[in-house]
């Protein structure tokens, strides 16, 4: 008899062995197991996310003590980075308009907008050009290239030379003289 058990272990498992006494025995194993894996589970879940919660309040209390002292620091860092952009601007200007050097008084001064303004920067010439003013086209000086052409067209013989003789000493753009020297002809 006992080649008889041997041979039992050996064999494939039947059909009632896989629909009566597989489910009985996976039933009593998870009766006795369980409830001790469902409690392991709920457990790591819990301690899973209050370590995360304390990770998280950890870097909440970084981030607010950061803050602190950005705000504490921000007033004089933004008045720094906005005297230094004055002058970059000021010096860009001077040099568009070839007026000399940034720190020349007579140059064009930068005005910072206030909260009522659009907060666009403006450049502001402490003295008008003459030239400008002679000029036939308004606000020549704040028109892009492409504008100044279009208004071109319509202007005489000696408007035409008087655009071309400030444009030429100014900001020398070749699509608004190429313009203009097809509108002379």
């Amino acid at each position: 008899m006992v080649t008889s058990s041997s041979s039992r272990s050996s064999r494939q498992p039947s059909a009632v062995d896989v629909c009566v006494y597989a489910p009985v025995g996976v039933a009593s194993l998870a009766r006795d197991f369980l409830p001790g894996f469902v409690a392991m589970c709920v457990s790591r879940g819990r301690s899973e996310l209050e370590s995360r919660q304390g990770r998280f309040e950890e870097e909440m209390t970084r981030a607010r003590g950061l803050g602190q002292v950005a705000v504490a620091t921000a007033p004089g860092f933004l008045e720094r980075q906005l005297r230094i952009a004055r002058e970059r601007a000021s010096s860009v200007l001077s040099d568009l308009t070839g007026n000399g050097p940034s720190h020349d008084p007579e140059g064009p001064q930068v005005d910072v907008p206030d909260a009522s303004s659009n907060g666009s920067l403006s450049a502001v010439p402490d003295r008008e050009d003459d030239a400008v003013g002679n000029l036939p086209i308004p606000d020549y000086d704040a028109l892009a290239a492409s504008q100044v052409v279009d208004r071109l067209t319509g202007l005489g013989e000696h408007e035409l030379r008087a655009v071309r003789e400030y444009e030429s000493s100014h900001r020398g753009r070749k699509t608004v003289l190429g313009r203009i020297d097809q509108l002379s002809v």
